[in-house]
């Protein structure tokens, strides 16, 4: 019998479920400055929240190509001032990019929507009507 919070609930529509957590192409090893990201489940679509503050929604790119799902941000800042006997100029750059593998036959592509709102990016994947379907099987002792 499966836990509300089984990880093979997940592994349906991900195909690995570390992956989750971790980025696609650099593991849990990789130490980067990345936004915190929860995901979860309920009947009908799985919801990625993504803490990314101080940026705006102009900044982000989401896609989807060849089953992996990538988000990345980018926001830069730059403050110039002259005065009359000096100049300054400063800037900076705040990036990341996360990426999940999803499970295609388990997602419905052409529905997923994204919003953001104070500081937190919202992912909705809907899912396949297939994958909707509980798909547990019950074996009786004989």
């Amino acid at each position: 019998m499966y836990s509300k919070f089984a990880p093979a609930r997940y592994a349906r529509a991900f195909n690995n479920f570390p992956s989750l957590f971790e980025d696609v192409f650099f593991g849990k090893d990789f130490h980067r400055n990345v936004p915190a990201v929860n995901i979860h489940e309920d009947e009908k679509k799985w919801n990625i929240e993504v803490s990314a503050a101080g940026f705006s929604k102009e900044d982000f790119r989401i896609a989807l190509e060849n089953d992996v799902l990538t988000i990345s941000a980018e926001h830069k800042t730059e403050v110039n001032e002259e005065e009359k006997n000096y100049s300054r100029r400063e800037f900076s750059t705040t990036s990341f990019t996360r990426s999940f593998r999803l499970k295609k036959e388990d997602v419905n592509e052409e529905n997923i929507s994204a919003s953001y709102d104070n500081g937190i990016l919202n992912i909705a994947i809907p899912k396949a009507e297939e994958a909707k379907k509980e798909t547990v099987k019950e074996i009786k002792i004989g």
